[in-house]
């Protein structure tokens, strides 16, 4: 039976961005891993957008979705004013899904989640189906966070109806198989997401995981992603370690909870990646914290 025979998707987040035309010289960074799955349609303009290493350009009326774990970087406007709906939603809503932020870092999840990994990410719909589609879009945005029943039935609807349109029109073909190379990333990453709290997480565990070899991986990993797997394991430690703290924990608390072996082993890291020792970020960020109070 098709996995999707159950879906019931649950929108954590919507909102409509106008983006004006990039400057001269203005170079892409790499935007944060998502950890839901991400729909973009593009009302009007066009711009280009690299994920797992490919690169295309989306125009107008085109819808992508983009899976969790997908890295991905916005390039050069080319096309003017470009208008676009974002949706961020899960393919199955759950008790999980509504316990945790929009982008909460600390999500683990479900591999059914990974549905539209491997798959096409990008399709164009017929012009005379836009106007119905843009209608749906723009109460999904302003009802995703709705308490009304009704609201959140309708939301849930008409989001299962953008899914169908998108799975019934025709992909485009540069993303119609996204490549083995882009999948062992996107895998490596959901991977370290899990398991940043073993301390027996390493490159070489993530290699025997994948059933490839470690120079493959690293060499995979920094050609597509732009940085040294170690450096993006240690990065991840350091990032939640960050959000620990903000939540009022304990440095030797949240040393252990972020896989490192010891006290000294976090605080060299930490002054490394950061600047400053944990203890010093912290009182930072408690000044900061009373300056906004």
């Amino acid at each position: 039976m098709n996995e999707l025979n159950f879906i019931s998707p649950y929108v954590r987040h919507a909102t409509c961005v106008r983006n004006p035309p990039k400057a001269p010289g203005y170079t892409p960074t790499w935007l944060s891993n998502e950890t839901e799955n991400l729909l973009i349609y593009v009302i009007s303009g066009s711009f280009l957008h690299t994920i797992d290493g490919r690169c295309t350009e989306v125009q107008e009326g085109m819808i992508e979705i983009i899976p969790p774990y997908a890295n991905q970087v916005i390039g050069e406007v080319t096309s003017g004013q470009t208008d676009i709906y974002c949706v961020y939603f899960d393919l199955f809503d759950c008790e999980e899904s509504r316990s945790t932020l929009h982008r909460s870092r600390d999500r683990h999840l479900p591999k059914r989640e990974m549905y539209f990994t491997g798959r096409h990410t990008l399709t164009l719909i017929e012009e005379s189906r836009r106007p119905q589609l843009l209608k749906m879009l723009e109460y999904i945005t302003a009802n995703f966070d709705s308490s009304s029943e009704p609201e959140m039935l309708t939301v849930k609807g008409y989001m299962l109806l953008i899914l169908a349109e998108f799975l019934s029109s025709p992909p485009l073909d540069e993303y119609e198989k996204r490549s083995s190379a882009s999948l062992y990333v996107s895998e490596t990453l959901r991977y370290v997401d899990h398991n940043y709290a073993d301390i027996t997480l390493s490159v070489a565990g993530i290699a025997s995981h994948l059933g490839i070899s470690i120079a493959y991986l690293s060499r995979l990993f920094k050609k597509e992603y732009g940085q040294n797997l170690y450096d993006y394991i240690t990065n991840v430690r350091i990032s939640r370690a960050k959000d620990l703290f903000a939540l009022g924990r304990r440095i030797s608390e949240v040393a252990e909870q972020c896989g490192f072996l010891s006290l000294q082993a976090f605080s060299r890291t930490f002054r490394r990646i950061e600047g400053i020792s944990p203890r010093e970020y912290i009182a930072r960020s408690n000044a900061v914290s009373d300056e906004q109070q």
